[in-house]
């Protein structure tokens, strides 16, 4: 067999994976069927699951943030994704007597720090270029562009450069641009309807995720998802070895995209339900797959 040198495993090992320590308890289980694809369930069962959260949504005065995480580990239906994960990402609060005015605080302070920019002119050629280059690289990777609510219209590359300009410029550590940050903000562009939320939600995210876009934080993650993967998947590390495939060459990539640039948009953005809305202690029984910088954070 001809040797892989310096590749990435391929969607389908990475799916076999998945699979089966979905089974073995280590992930979420998900439906049967092709892992890459979408899924189908009763239609009787989607509305009792959406009503289900829209209750919750709906309280006049408080949303109760973790029977909101709770439902959300098993899902959450595109119709209320957007406001549940900013509800279990923190970005809102769960008191609802100031929320108009809060929303509209939160509008402003984005407005504010647009118009703040210090565009780096290398930062945004850099940016342009990848977003265009996602944008042809796969039909599975272009409907990142587009949004959840067709109505929204597509994503426009001015908005992956505002949110990372921004978040560079506000950043608790030391960090410079990478590629795979278009790749974490596409999900969250997607999913929301306004660039101010998508931009809170990348914040609350990178509060815990900054230090994997640093070279001692990453690192560490490596080494200690390296370590975690080899005891309780051998077979796939040996089968790896024997191929000549050289963990730096994929498990960074997995580590600071959240496997954006690995999985299809219904797979992805159900396991970001799971992972947004997981404890600390759940979150390492899913290092697999959301990275182990959830033990820097």
């Amino acid at each position: 067999m001809e040797k892989l040198h310096s590749e990435s495993p391929s969607s389908d090992m990475l799916s076999t994976l998945l699979r089966r320590n979905a089974l073995s308890g280590l992930v979420p289980e998900f439906p049967a069927g092709e892992i890459e694809e979408d899924w189908l369930e009763p239609q009787s069962a989607a509305d009792e699951r959406l009503e289900r959260f829209r209750e919750l949504l709906d309280n006049e005065t408080y949303v109760n943030v973790h029977k909101l995480a709770k439902e959300a580990r098993n899902g959450v239906p595109e119709e209320v994704r957007s406001e549940v994960w900013k509800y279990i990402l923190g970005v809102l609060r769960p008191e609802k007597s100031d929320e108009i005015s809060y929303q509209q605080k939160l509008q402003n302070e984005y407005n504010e720090f647009v118009s703040h920019i210090y565009d780096d002119d290398e930062v945004v050629r850099r940016v342009v270029h990848e977003v265009r280059r996602l944008k042809t690289l796969s039909a599975s990777t272009a409907e990142f562009f587009s949004r959840e609510d067709k109505s929204q219209g597509k994503v426009d590359e001015n908005m992956f450069v505002r949110l990372i300009s921004i978040q560079l410029g506000r950043a608790r550590m030391e960090i410079e641009y990478h590629p795979t940050m278009v790749r974490l903000v596409a999900p969250l562009l997607h999913v929301n309807r306004a660039e101010s939320d998508a931009y809170y939600c990348f914040d609350a995210l990178m509060k815990k995720h900054e230090a994997l876009f640093t070279r001692d934080g990453l690192n560490r993650a490596v080494t200690s998802f390296l370590t975690l993967l080899r005891a309780l998947e051998p077979e796939f590390v040996s089968h790896l070895e024997s191929e000549e495939v050289e963990p730096n060459s994929w498990v960074p990539a997995w580590m600071q995209t959240l496997l954006a640039g690995q999985l299809a948009r219904p797979l992805l953005l159900r396991l970001w339900d799971t992972y947004f809305a997981s404890s600390e202690v759940s979150k390492l029984r899913i290092v697999f797959f959301f990275q182990g910088h959830v033990a820097y954070g």
